[in-house]
């Protein structure tokens, strides 16, 4: 038995524009000191389906006639895919081709996982977890991973703190009821048409590899400037607001060093509509998007650059204005075909390109307590997807009083080396924030 729901909107978004460009799979990784058992990670797996209804959900085939994409969630949870990799390929090849691979959501469940033999902490091994980005975020893929932890090590893992059918509506009730409230917020969507006549510029290149794909930095926070950017951080500012500022100065001195000065910097934001009681539960897509932008003026000295981004962030969480977005995607009637909107990512092509931003960053923050799966405390990496022409994704998550921050960069703008030197850069503008 199985039964069926429609995508959300943002579903349906992000759906059409994997298809149409690059995949959109999230990265979550966690290292550990010891081996790992597939047999018991098997099971773990299809306990944390169970929990989770939406992993183990596979898309509906469609007609381009039809209205609507349609998730099909079987009663009896499977495993999906576990491979496991003991030869001596380097972890950087291994993850490049695991998150490369595209999903088929009518043909598996939308997430898959790499056991890396004693590529962990000490020689133990490494996990790998690729999700869709389709019906998750970065916090969904982070739920799907506590609770295979917590069935790995055979605790019983906690439920979902809210029944499916409710949290999307989540997605629906977050839209003003009011119609001169939804028209404010509509006006805020159309604004960014603007960006038509006001580009974004574009992160200087620096790539001789010819490669495709992803490569990915890895980078921890040392114990001292983590500390600095938590205690000096200028009141009113958040940790992510430092962070949020350290990537705009590092594009600005990276495109200057490239003979390439960037004008406008625009930054891609992603925004977790979960509230407070379950801000870190549910498996489910649940963000939308905002982007900080800054100028050259705003950048002349790194307070400016600290108060520009801060004042931005701060009308974002009183106004709710991420929901603007999903104002705008709610206009398409709800009888047009699903073969006209899978055609809705091509506008970004060509001058549509002008509304895509310079980089993205998405930050976790300081998630709850991860056990991992075993005694020892795992170390735990995450990045979202990149595009073209947005070709580096940044993720930072915070675990165990450490953050560590990944850099995934497109080959074509970035080769391995250039993304070092890029992450070193950003390293050095966050210090001199503080």
């Amino acid at each position: 038995m199985s039964r069926t729901v429609p995508f959300t909107v943002l579903e349906e978004a992000v759906y059409n524009i994997e298809q149409t460009f690059t995949p959109w799979n999230i990265q979550l990784e966690l290292e550990t000191s010891e081996p790992i058992s597939i047999d018991r990670l098997e099971s773990a797996v299809r306990t944390a389906c169970a929990i989770h209804p939406l992993a183990r959900a596979q898309k509906c085939p469609a007609s381009t006639l039809d209205t609507d994409y349609v998730w099909e969630i079987p009663d009896v949870p499977d495993a999906g895919s576990i491979t496991e990799r003991t030869d001596s390929s380097s972890v950087s090849a291994a993850r490049s081709e695991f998150y490369a691979e595209s999903f088929d959501l009518e043909e598996e469940p939308p997430f898959r996982v790499l056991v890396l033999r004693g590529k962990g902490i000490d020689d133990g091994d490494r996990l790998c977890l690729s999700v869709s980005h389709t019906p998750a975020d970065g916090v969904a893929t982070l739920r799907l991973l506590r609770t295979i932890c917590r069935a790995y090590r055979g605790e019983k893992p906690a439920a979902e703190g809210i029944p499916l059918a409710e949290s999307r509506q989540l997605v629906e009730e977050i839209r003003p009821s009011g119609l001169s409230d939804r028209v404010q917020l509509l006006g805020a969507a159309t604004s960014h048409l603007g960006k038509l006549l006001d580009r974004p510029s574009r992160l200087a290149s620096d790539s001789t590899t010819g490669q495709s794909g992803w490569g990915f930095v890895h980078r921890q926070l040392d114990e001292t400037l983590f500390e600095s950017v938590v205690e000096n951080r200028p009141a009113d500012t958040s940790i992510n607001d430092m962070l949020l500022t350290a990537v705009h100065l590092a594009v600005d001195i990276w495109n200057s060093d490239h003979g390439d000065p960037a004008g406008k910097i625009s930054l891609l934001m992603p925004v977790n509509l979960r509230p407070e009681e379950w801000f870190y539960d549910v498996f489910g897509m649940y963000a939308l998007f905002e982007s900080i932008v800054t100028r050259p003026t705003h950048r002349d000295d790194p307070q400016s650059a600290v108060e520009a981004v801060r004042s931005q962030t701060t009308t974002i969480k009183q106004e709710q204005r991420a929901a603007a977005l999903l104002e705008s995607l709610n206009l398409v009637p709800n009888v047009t075909p699903v073969g006209i909107k899978r055609r809705s990512p091509e506008l970004l092509r060509g001058p549509g390109e002008s509304l895509v931003d310079t980089v993205m960053l998405s930050n976790l923050g300081r998630v709850p307590e991860l056990s991992g799966i075993g005694e020892a405390e795992p170390t735990l990496w995450f990045s979202p997807p990149s595009w073209q022409p947005t070709p580096v994704s940044i993720g930072v998550v915070t675990a165990g009083g450490t953050m560590q921050i990944v850099f995934r960069h497109m080959y074509t703008a970035l080769d391995d080396a250039a993304a070092i030197e890029f992450a070193d850069c950003f390293e050095r503008q966050l210090r001199r924030l503080v």
